[in-house]
């Protein structure tokens, strides 16, 4: 990690680059990580609603602290380590496969908001229009295939007819947390959580939006929602921990292809990550309940 911002610093001229950092300054630096802890707020608000959805009442400021513990881990493969907060938020009496549904789903439901805010910023360009309605398509067809439980329980069966025997707590867990699963995605809850989705990572796409402008003139908001989405969307599908390499890549490519200057879009690139993925990290590192932590056999 260390080595790849270092090398894109040196590729680009630390000096040119520092001096970019420098027209955003302190004071833009701390708006840009105030406006990624808001994301991270009304994120918990929608992780929160799922859990009283379940019939859990977890107390509310145990519950932020938890999910911010969960960034501490955030720069894993798929920020699978954050699901950190199933070990944390079985002391609440949340079993498992539970609080695992729940963070599924809230990953699934990050992946339909920044999918959408790709479609949305490719409207702007008539020759990619096509490839917006297919995101819009598979996302449609995604929601869909998540209500139907006849194809799961088919798998189960098939699961429990081919299986060895000592499988099957392993497929009865997988299940219940399917069943669980599907909770989170009725039609009131798919509005509530996209809805807070478009709030909450609308906050980042305000982030980026400012860093660029401010230290480049930026380019139009379009652009922004395109750079941001598909830049975190090439960083999931590398599956390297956080992103790290393919968002970078992906960000400086679309922002050099908009008129920005490759020195400035390694810049913005950089300081954009700084306030999100690494402020993050540090947040969870900070939240992280050390003491209180209790591995269950």
């Amino acid at each position: 990690t260390v080595l790849f911002y270092l090398v894109a610093g040196i590729w680009a001229g630390w000096g040119r680059v520092l001096q970019a950092f420098g027209s955003l300054g302190f004071s833009g630096f701390a708006l840009v990580c105030t406006l990624s802890f808001t994301c991270y707020t009304f994120r918990f608000l929608r992780w929160q609603y799922y859990l009283k959805l379940l019939g859990y009442y977890v107390p509310f400021f145990s519950s932020f602290r938890i999910y911010l513990a969960g960034f501490a881990l955030t720069a894993t493969p798929g920020k699978s380590g954050e699901g950190i907060r199933s070990v944390l938020l079985r002391q609440h009496g949340v079993k498992y496969q539970e609080s695992l549904a729940v963070f599924l789903s809230e990953r699934l439901y990050d992946m339909t908001t920044v999918l959408l805010i790709t479609a949305f910023g490719l409207i702007q360009f008539p020759a990619l229009r096509p490839v917006a309605a297919v995101a819009f398509a598979l996302i449609i067809f995604m929601m869909l295939l998540i209500q139907s439980r006849v194809v799961f329980e088919k798998f189960k069966r098939l699961c429990d007819r081919y299986l060895p025997e000592k499988f099957s707590k392993g497929i009865d867990f997988i299940f219940e947390m399917f069943l669980t699963f599907r909770v989170c995605f009725s039609l009131k809850t798919i509005l509530f959580s996209l809805i807070m989705g478009f709030i909450s990572w609308g906050f980042e796409v305000i982030g980026l939006f400012f860093v660029a402008n401010v230290i480049a003139g930026g380019p139009g908001f379009f652009v922004i929602l395109l750079t941001l989405g598909a830049s975190l969307l090439a960083g999931s599908l590398t599956f390297l921990p956080g992103g790290i390499g393919g968002t970078e890549a992906t960000m400086t490519h679309l922002l050099t292809t908009h008129a920005v200057s490759f020195v400035d879009a390694i810049a913005i690139t950089l300081a954009f990550r700084l306030c999100t993925l690494w402020f993050a990290t540090i947040v969870g590192l900070f939240s992280f309940p050390y003491r209180k932590l209790r591995f269950s056999s």
